[in-house]
């Protein structure tokens, strides 16, 4: 039995069409506008570098320290945001 308030009786809604239901398709990895994607090899890279960096138990203010960089570039180098110079990596 449906519940009635007063002259006003509460029904449910009807069924939505099923054409406003259906979802865009979107693209897999959306960046923000001006952001470009980062290059798979810098990631790897900074994968590779991450990786090491834990190994030695090492934190990023540390491989900054004897690299002469700062924490916010170790971070960058090892999510492949930015990649390392040829210098860097001798």
């Amino acid at each position: 039995m449906v519940p009635s308030y007063g002259h006003y009786v509460a029904r449910p809604y009807p069924p939505r069409p099923a054409t406003t239901r259906t979802k865009i398709a979107r693209p897999a990895m959306q960046l923000p506008r001006g952001r470009k994607a980062p290059n798979p090899i810098d990631q790897h890279v900074g994968s590779r570098v991450r990786m090491r960096r834990m190994m030695l138990a090492m934190g990023q203010q540390a491989l900054g320290a004897a690299l002469g960089l700062t924490f916010q570039q170790v971070q960058k180098y090892e999510k492949g945001s930015k990649s390392p110079t040829f210098f860097r990596c001798q």
